[in-house]
């Protein structure tokens, strides 16, 4: 049962496996899901690496949902 939803927006360019990695494994050891904004010029790489988590949670017999990835953050937003 999850007691929190985590957002998190990743609004750097670099090094996306490290911006999103630690969020999603934060969120999943205190027990919460987590959806997780990101920049839009790293949303592939955000995708694939959370695709990789989720073949993870489903293999180990946990709920894949826990973690997704909701559109991007614009770096205009941000004024990068």
């Amino acid at each position: 049962m999850i007691s929190q939803i985590t957002l998190a927006q990743l609004k750097f360019h670099r090094l996306a496996l490290h911006n999103a990695w630690s969020p999603i494994l934060a969120a999943i050891f205190a027990g919460n899901g987590i959806v997780l904004k990101c920049s839009e010029n790293v949303v592939w790489s955000t995708t694939w690496f959370v695709g990789a988590i989720t073949e993870c949670l489903r293999v180990c017999g946990h709920n894949p949902e826990l973690v997704q990835v909701s559109g991007f953050v614009s770096s205009r937003v941000f004024g990068s």
